[in-house]
């Protein structure tokens, strides 16, 4: 059974793309635009969350501890903001991050560090 992923974003286009490269990489993405991330973590259960920075419920400290208290690996990015800008606000969280243009080898190396971490 493949490992539940979910993409949280306000943006259809992004939601899109990230759930087309996580599907390539063999991940089950579970939720859809209107899933609330609480709701979609204690619902789906995922390995993995891919989360925009803007996004103001899912780039929370509150959610994202909640999130790695089960176990999840979060990943930021953000569609609108340069790669460097994205993986500063990502640091203040803690967490790894890609940007836009979105490179496909750039994101599954990012996935994957933040997947095997502890």
């Amino acid at each position: 059974m493949p490992d539940v992923a979910m993409v949280i974003t306000r943006e259809p286009s992004t939601a899109a793309i990230l759930r087309a490269f996580l599907a390539v990489d063999g991940y089950e993405v579970a939720g859809d635009l209107d899933t609330k991330p609480l709701d979609g973590l204690l619902r789906f259960n995922p390995r993995l969350i891919l989360v925009d920075v803007d996004h103001q419920d899912g780039f929370s400290p509150d959610f994202i501890e909640h999130a790695r208290r089960r176990g999840v690996a979060v990943v930021a990015y953000s569609p609108s903001r340069t790669e460097t800008e994205t993986r500063r606000i990502a640091a203040s969280l803690g967490l790894s991050a890609f940007g836009f243009p979105l490179r496909p080898s750039r994101f599954r190396e990012t996935i994957r560090t933040a997947s095997a971490a502890p």
